[in-house]
């Protein structure tokens, strides 16, 4: 037997709006502020699908709700032999009409998309984004109100961070190891221009400071490998 034709549960367009709009509405009631930063990938690697030289120059701010309400969720902070491992991860509600608006057209994007970044002011951390769930309300009144997005602590590796937003960019000044951001400075803090308009780079080897790790002990190791004699024939020896 069909559906009654005078009931309109799935098509019904109007419904439809509404429904959207208690949504966005209710996220911007008992959401958050957020920063959104799309991966710029000007050198994507066609065979794995990845850009090493990928960056962030682009930010907007959204609301989203906090699913994960009660805490973190993951594996919380342990320490592994590569150090302290930071497994947070975060659920976020974003409504599919104000993200159009406010991001997708702006910046020519369909959806939240796999390794853009979320920055959350609060706890003053970023997380990248791992997956996203299309369908997390399965159709009701047969449309789609809001995305899931499911985010990880951010592990930075000298990305270039270019935003514009202070507490944003100081990611990069403060732990980037990338060797093309060192230029002269004037008294003043600004870079020292070049007679042909070009920042003057420093050309010489470029040794990380241990205080941006504050368990980094790159000195002392380079000390103690200048100590050692190396023999080939007995590489064991003492």
């Amino acid at each position: 037997m069909a559906l009654n034709s005078y009931f309109q549960n799935y098509d019904y367009l109007p419904e439809q709006n509404l429904l959207s709009d208690l949504v966005a509405e209710s996220i911007q009631i008992y959401g958050v502020n957020i920063v959104y930063l799309p991966r710029t990938t000007p050198n994507i690697d066609r065979l794995f699908l990845e850009d090493p030289t990928s960056k962030f120059v682009q930010s907007a701010s959204i609301e989203m709700y906090i699913k994960n309400y009660e805490g973190w969720g993951g594996n919380a902070d342990i320490m592994s032999k590569f150090g302290i491992s930071m497994g947070d991860q975060l659920v976020l509600h974003v409504s599919r009409a104000r993200f159009a608006e406010a991001i997708g057209t702006p910046f020519s994007i369909s959806r939240p998309r796999e390794g853009d970044l979320i920055f959350f002011s609060i706890p003053n951390a970023m997380f990248e984004i791992k997956f996203v769930e299309h369908e997390a309300t399965f159709y009701q009144t047969g449309s789609l109100q809001y995305y899931e997005i499911r985010c990880e602590r951010f592990n930075y590796s000298s990305e270039e961070i270019t935003t514009g937003v202070t507490s944003i960019d100081s990611v990069e000044d403060n732990y980037s190891f990338n060797v093309d951001g060192n230029y002269l400075l004037n008294e003043d803090g600004s870079t020292l221009i070049a007679e042909d308009a070009t920042n003057i780079a420093l050309e010489e080897a470029y040794e990380a400071p241990d205080d941006i790790d504050g368990t980094a002990r790159n000195k002392y190791f380079e000390t103690a490998g200048n100590s050692i004699e190396f023999n080939i024939e007995k590489p064991f020896k003492k």
